[in-house]
């Protein structure tokens, strides 16, 4: 399922710098997390998306990360459409 992201290529630059923290010291978090945004984009293939899922439930670090980009993407789309 794909969902509409407001401004997708900011927070696939955006989410390693703000989200990637002392949470996540291991290489695989840094890297799962530097995967989130296609992941809740649905464009990972079959297989990357069940590593992320399966590292996911496991990992409370980086599920608190994907809820607070979940979060920050619902709270983004709330504002008022800007006009140039």
């Amino acid at each position: 399922m794909k969902s509409s992201l407001a401004g997708p290529q900011f927070l696939e630059r955006a989410a390693v710098p703000i989200f990637t923290n002392t949470m996540h010291q291991s290489d695989e978090c840094r890297r799962i997390v530097a995967r989130l945004t296609d992941f809740l984009e649905a464009t990972l293939d079959a297989p990357a998306h069940q590593e992320v899922s399966a590292h996911l439930a496991q990992c409370t670090a980086c599920s608190r990360t994907l809820h607070e980009l979940r979060l920050t993407i619902s709270l983004l789309g709330r504002l008022p459409k800007h006009k140039r």
